[in-house]
């Protein structure tokens, strides 16, 4: 089994959601990343399943964005800070509007992740993106817990960016 297919597997067929909404996307001349979880796994380099896809789209093209997901068949239901989109399969495809992830899409790369060619953050926007989502005082306490261990993942994998880590989290590779 391919890593693709494993992943499609392990996401009910979400997979194959987030190819279709590549080549929606770039059909349409979309430029968008993955960040997030899907990210840390590319640059962490040992992937952790997750059930969801968080994507950033260039500002200036989220309507066209939302347009092509639409028509290429995903639902699209509308947040404060985000547009989460429902495929055929079981993945969580949200797409951010915070403004301060606004040009991560324009500095990421196309990758081959877990067997699909997509576009993804670049590390020092991956790890800022997840520094942000730890020090959310909202999240949930174990969704914290997750973005910690990510944030130690890639300080592990790049340890340049330990000196980035706030103090505690510092301290826990050491």
């Amino acid at each position: 089994m391919s890593e693709g297919e494993f992943y499609d597997w392990q996401t009910g067929g979400g997979g194959g959601d987030l190819v279709r909404l590549a080549k929606a996307w770039d059909a349409a001349g979309v430029k968008w990343c993955v960040i997030g979880g899907l990210a840390v796994n590319h640059w962490a380099k040992e992937p952790l399943i997750t059930k969801d896809a968080d994507i950033v789209v260039a500002f200036r093209d989220l309507t066209l964005a939302l347009e092509s997901a639409r028509s290429a068949g995903f639902v699209i239901k509308a947040h404060r800070f985000s547009a989460n989109l429902e495929g055929e399969g079981q993945l969580a495809i949200q797409v951010t509007t915070d403004p301060r992830y606004a040009e991560m899409a324009n500095r990421a790369s196309v990758v081959d992740l877990l067997g699909m060619r997509l576009p993804v953050a670049a590390l020092v926007d991956s790890f800022q993106g997840k520094l942000w989502a730890w020090s959310d005082p909202e999240w949930r306490p174990l969704k914290r817990r997750k973005d910690e261990l990510d944030l130690l993942r890639l300080a592990e994998a790049w340890p340049e960016l330990k000196e980035r880590l706030p103090d505690a989290l510092r301290d826990a590779l050491s």
